[in-house]
C-alpha cells in the first residue's frame, strides 16, 4: 500500500512538471504564425499555407487546405 501511494506521488509530479513547460515555446516579440499544409503525413509535398500575426499586416493564404498541417512562426 505504502510502495502504491509512493508511486502515484512520483507519477503526480512527474505530470505536473511535465505539464508545466511549454510544448514550443513562442519567442517574444511580433511573430507570424505560418500553417503549412500538405497532401499526406510524410510531410513532403506542400500545398498550402495561411499565415497571421503581424501588425499592420492583413492574413494571407494560397493552394489548398488538408488535414496534414505543421506550423511554425517566423518574425514579422
Amino acid at each position: 500500500m505504502l510502495t502504491r501511494g509512493l508511486l502515484s506521488a512520483a507519477f503526480a509530479v512527474v505530470l505536473l512538471t511535465v505539464g508545466a513547460s511549454p510544448a514550443a515555446a513562442i519567442p517574444p516579440g511580433d511573430q507570424l504564425l505560418v500553417i503549412d499544409y500538405y497532401s499526406s503525413g510524410d510531410r513532403e509535398t506542400l500545398i498550402g499555407q495561411k499565415w497571421r500575426g503581424c501588425p499592420g499586416q492583413e492574413p494571407g493564404q494560397w493552394g489548398r487546405t488538408s488535414t496534414h498541417m505543421g506550423f511554425h512562426t517566423v518574425p514579422c
